[in-house]
């Protein structure tokens, strides 16, 4: 672990390694003397005679780790700090007493020479509220601006520690396999077949890297030591190696777009379907340094492909967050792809002229096309023109965001893109069909609410194909979506 964590700050003329000192948004950060953002940290001393405590920062500065684990469930749950208990934890810690990941976490810690670590159960006050809300907003720039992340990768709770004594003894007595051939002039060869790496980037390779909360911290973390049961991983923003010294590029999420970011994120498993967004916060935050536009509710104003969502897969025992407007991705359960991989959607000429947000960002406002339409039974859609003439002609396909049917709607026709490519895989965007023609419209599909003028919900997105008359169908209207 020392050597390669001596490799990564030795390359110092080294382009790729340079990108490990510097943040998503491409500020350098000051490890040794930035101060730690967040309010407490664990002080594990330098050697097993130093007392573990708490500590409040209190601009303290230097070097920490930051620990990614899975809490497992109720009854393996790890060591949690309390208003009843937090004086204890800052007079000392027995350290014997602690869940064996934390422990463990100490001992690579003092190990590698850094004195302080930061654990989210330590660190946050499990029964405080308004201090969770506090240090849970500080999540991301605690990873981002730590040394190192220490990820228990393989461990499904704190209870097996960082080096998964706890595995079964058919488990624990594995060696990696190994081939041995033996040539015809006598000479041995062996083939050793290298321990699988830890993945973050949405895989779900191990049980940390399904965690939700963890996403943002593999995203944001500069360096890592993935301890998963095959062995020791090393990730930093130049390369992945391994205990045998294989070494791969790393991709560089950092040019991920947004949908992107989304997409691996709703792969991922959430306990409280109440912290989908709050467990994103640190990502948007920091990438926000970059971007122009507005953040609201897991949108970017600037972004019409950031409405341009589906559910290609239900997330069990979640029901949504009805207090969500019906245009975020975030107000539904389930795993989202969006309507295009390849980049955002272009706002077609005569579509789309303006969004905006309002009501803190829980309303968008939208100057864009607004057609009424008929849905028929399998999902073709029939466009209306303002006359009411029409609707006999299917121009498109819309796909529902849940089992409802709809037949009398309104069309919001906000991009469009010329890659066919996008819907050739059966029942991949929509249902497999080709458009009528080389380029087509991305469109969201909008329930008028009652008693509320010019007001909508979005229901579904679709794909209405460029026919000879469809500019009889783009005249743009100002409407609310909520």
């Amino acid at each position: 672990m020392k050597m390669w964590i001596s490799n990564c700050l030795e390359c110092t003329d080294d382009k790729p390694h340079s990108r490990c000192r510097d943040t998503l948004a491409h500020s350098v950060v000051n490890e040794e003397d930035s101060p730690i953002p967040a309010e407490r940290i664990i002080d594990v001393g330098l050697d097993d005679t130093d007392n573990v405590r708490l500590a409040l920062t209190n601009d303290t500065r230097g070097r920490y780790c930051a620990l990614s684990h899975c809490w497992g469930p109720v009854d393996k749950r790890p060591t949690c700090v309390t208003r009843a208990n937090e004086d204890s934890f800052f007079a000392g810690i027995e350290v014997g007493g602690l869940s064996r990941t934390f422990q463990d976490a100490i001992l690579v810690t003092r190990g590698l020479g850094i004195r302080y670590l930061w654990i989210d159960s330590l660190c946050i006050v499990q029964d405080d509220v308004a201090h969770w809300r506090q240090e849970s907003a500080r999540m991301g720039s605690i990873y981002e601006n730590a040394f190192l992340r220490i990820a228990a990768s393989g461990a499904t709770n704190s209870t097996e520690g960082l080096f998964q004594r706890n595995l079964d003894r058919k488990t624990s007595e594995k060696r990696p396999p190994t081939i041995d051939l033996r040539q015809k002039n006598s000479k041995q060869a062996l083939i050793h077949f290298r321990a699988a790496r830890e993945n973050t980037n949405g895989d779900h390779i191990s049980p940390l890297a399904r965690r939700a909360w963890v996403f943002q911290e593999s995203r944001l973390s500069r360096r890592t030591i993935f301890f998963n049961r095959p062995g020791i991983t090393w990730e930093c923003r130049a390369c992945r190696m391994n205990e045998r010294n294989h070494t791969d590029t790393v991709p560089r999420s950092q040019m991920y777009s947004w949908t992107k970011h989304v997409e691996d994120y709703s792969d991922c498993v959430l306990t409280y379907e109440s912290d989908r967004l709050i467990a994103l916060e640190g990502l948007a935050s920091e990438l926000g340094k970059l971007r122009p536009d507005t953040y609201h509710l897991g949108t970017w104003l600037g972004d019409v492909s950031g409405l341009m969502w589906r559910i290609v897969e239900p997330e069990v025992g979640m029901r949504g967050l009805p207090d969500l407007p019906s245009w975020t991705w975030a107000s539904r359960p389930g795993r989202k792809r969006f309507a295009t991989g390849f980049g955002p959607i272009k706002r077609a000429d005569g579509t789309t002229s303006t969004i905006s947000f309002q009501d803190n960002g829980r309303t968008l406002i939208l100057e864009a096309s607004l057609t009424e339409c008929i849905v028929t039974d399998d999902r073709f859609v029939n466009l209306l023109r303002a006359d009411g003439k029409g609707g006999t002609t299917p121009t498109g396909l819309v796909r529902f965001d849940d089992a409802s049917d709809y037949q009398r709607l309104h069309c919001s026709m906000l991009g469009t893109d010329w890659n066919s490519a996008l819907i050739s895989q059966p029942n991949d965007i929509l249902r497999g069909d080709t458009p009528k023609g080389e380029n087509y419209y991305w469109a969201l599909f909008l329930q008028p609410i009652e008693n509320r003028q010019d007001h909508y919900r979005r229901v579904g997105i679709g794909l209405i194909w460029s026919t000879p008359d469809i500019e009889d169908y783009l005249e743009k209207q100002t409407f609310h979506l909520v």
